[in-house]
């Protein structure tokens, strides 16, 4: 849903890094969920 929906095959690593920041500072998820993701 972060970037509409698009697979993380098509993404660059910019577009991942931002996600994971999301994750990060505003969802406030678990450091270890998101080194999964």
């Amino acid at each position: 849903m972060f970037h509409g929906k698009r697979s993380p095959r098509e993404m660059g690593a910019t577009e991942v890094e931002a996600f994971l920041t999301h994750l990060a500072v505003d969802e406030e998820v678990a450091s270890a969920t998101q080194n999964q993701a």
